[in-house]
Formats: C-alpha cells, structure tokens, sequence
C-alpha cells in the first residue's frame, strides 16, 4: 500500500550511505543492511491489518533513529539494522510457535477419523446383525469403543495393545457363541477367567478409579458368568455402527498435467503465499501440512488464528484465477 511504499523509501538514505561504505551490499547474502531490506520489503509484502499496524510503528521508528544517528557511520546503521532483524525474528518464533499447534491439530484430527474408521469396521465386522445379550452390545459400543478409540489414535493399527483389545473384542463374542450349547459351556469354563482379566486390564488405561472401573465392569461379568451358567439374558441383533461417509460427494476430473497443480506441488512446508480476501487485499499464510491425496492442504495466517484448508485441485483453480499467489515465484 502507499503507506508502505511510504515507509520504504524511507530507509533509502541511510541505506545508500550505508552502501557506498560498504559495497558486500551488492555480493553478500549475508550483508546485514542486505538482508534486513530484504526482511523489511518481505514483511511490508506479506502482513496485513492488524498486525501490519504494529509492523509499521516499528519500522517507522527505526527508520527515524536510522536518519537520526546519519553521521555515526555505518556502525550504528548496522546495530540498527542487527535490531530490526532481532524483532522480525521474535515475530517468526511467535509464528512458528502457532504454526506447530496448527499442524498438531490437523494432524490430531487426521488421526482421530482414521482411528474411528478402525474403530468401525471392528466392531460392525464383531456385532453387526448377530443376536448378542443386550448388556454386552451396550458395552461394546459404549465403553469398550472408547477404549478402542483411545488405543488406535495412541498406536495405530500395528500397535500390540491395539491388536490385543481386537482380540478381545472378537473373544467376547465368539464366548457367547460357544456358550449356547453344554459342550461349548465346558469348554470355556477356563478361558472366562482369562477374558475377564484382559478386559479389566485393558480398561485401566482410561478409567484409574477402581470404583468406576468396577461398575464398567459389572454388567459384563454378570452376562458373562450367566452365559456359562446356561441362562439365556436378553438378547438383540444390532444393526452395526454407522459408517462414515465417503469424503468424495461428488467427482472431479483432475488433470494430472495441469501446471498450476505443478506450481503447488513443489511448494514446501513454510513457505509463503498470499490469497486474496473479499476486501481485495491479500492475506499472507505459510504451508503447515502438505494433505496427501484428497487429504486437505493446511495454511496458517501470520497470526496463527487463522487457517486455510484446501485440496490440491482448489488451490490450483485459486492459483489459476489469481486468488492464490506464491509469494517469491518467478
């Protein structure tokens, strides 16, 4: 904006006296007065109100103390220079640390839906459409589920906790099964003991309180031990847990060649881009998590308050259109 403009050229007599006292401007990437112009220009660019006010109070002010100390050589212009880097740097660490919880959430809830699609299919591919006693269903798509839920996010499908509660899961109900007939009964006489232990041993891992563990665990043991004993409590056919519905609600024709899904894909995690607001000015936002398929692309503004979610093949009609722009292309 022209207040920018304004407040760039104002470090351009101190830079230029500044330059003809050392002339690694022109060379040196590490030049200081070199690359705080470069962070200046970058900054002016990219950060947009409110935080752009607070930018430009900053940069006015050095700017003034740069003409100020204009006769004290480009010693104090460079100090100067060291202090301005100094607090972009505070700014950056302030936006990674919100880059870090953004990615962390997104990485969370990735986790948690895959987690619960796990979760799903054990239990529909255990319960759905089988006759079970009443109180079993209800603690395995209560308490049961959210152990499962707990233990999947945790370790994932390879996890030996979790390949051992889907054990269980399908023990429970391969116990009622065999209890239906007096050889069955006999048979897993021995083996009720076992199961018991591991699902109260299982179940620690969410509820410590022994009380409230002993009451989760109560419904079960009494269907169970009346299961071995020949009594016949309620029984239910559930219909199984719904199941999540495919993220594609429709289709889409993606171009495999198309250059402006080439653009994105080379962008990388941290760097810059601008989208366009309603308002027609630009927003700055930095790549926080590179979605993988369908999955959704994450971008954090400077503020760490706000979040972009695209797919590949949105970010490419928005970069098409001139509503996303890669900030240094070209």
């Amino acid at each position: 904006d022209e207040e920018g403009i304004w407040l760039l050229n104002r470090f351009r007599l101190p830079l230029f006296h500044a330059v003809l006292g050392d002339y690694s401007f022109f060379f040196a990437r590490q030049n200081v007065s070199r690359r705080f112009i470069n962070a200046v220009t970058l900054h002016l660019l990219t950060t947009r109100e409110p935080f752009a006010r607070d930018l430009k109070f900053v940069l006015g002010g050095l700017a003034t103390r740069m003409h100020e100390a204009f006769e004290g050589g480009s010693g104090k212009f460079n100090a100067l220079c060291l202090e301005g880097q100094t607090w972009f740097a505070t700014q950056q660490q302030r936006l990674h640390k919100a880059e870090v919880k953004v990615r962390e959430l997104a990485e969370n809830k990735q986790r948690k839906q895959q987690a619960e699609e796990r979760v799903v299919a054990l239990i529909n591919r255990c319960i759905a459409g089988k006759s079970l006693p009443h109180l079993l269903v209800d603690f395995i798509v209560g308490d049961w589920r959210q152990l499962l839920l707990w233990t999947s996010m945790k370790e994932g499908e390879q996890g030996l906790n979790w390949k051992r509660q889907s054990r269980l899961t399908e023990s429970m109900v391969e116990f009622v099964a065999g209890c239906q007939t007096p050889d069955g009964r006999t048979q897993y006489q021995k083996f009720l003991p076992s199961l018991i232990k591991g699902l109260h041993s299982s179940l620690v891992d969410i509820q410590e309180n022994r009380d409230r563990l002993a009451l989760l665990m109560e419904p079960v043991e009494l269907v169970l031990n009346a299961m071995l004993m020949g009594a016949m409590p309620d029984f239910i056919v559930h219909p199984g847990l719904p199941v999540a519905p495919s993220r594609a609600t429709g289709f889409e024709v993606t171009v495999e060649s198309n250059p402006a899904m080439e653009r994105i894909r080379a962008l990388q995690a941290g760097q810059w881009v601008r989208f366009r607001t309603q308002d027609r000015q630009f927003e700055a936002c930095a790549l926080i998590v590179k979605g993988e398929g369908d999955q959704p692309w994450t971008f954090v503004n400077q503020s760490g308050q706000g979040v972009v979610n695209k797919t590949l093949s949105q970010l490419a009609v928005l970069l098409t259109g001139g509503v996303l722009e890669i900030v240094g292309e070209g």
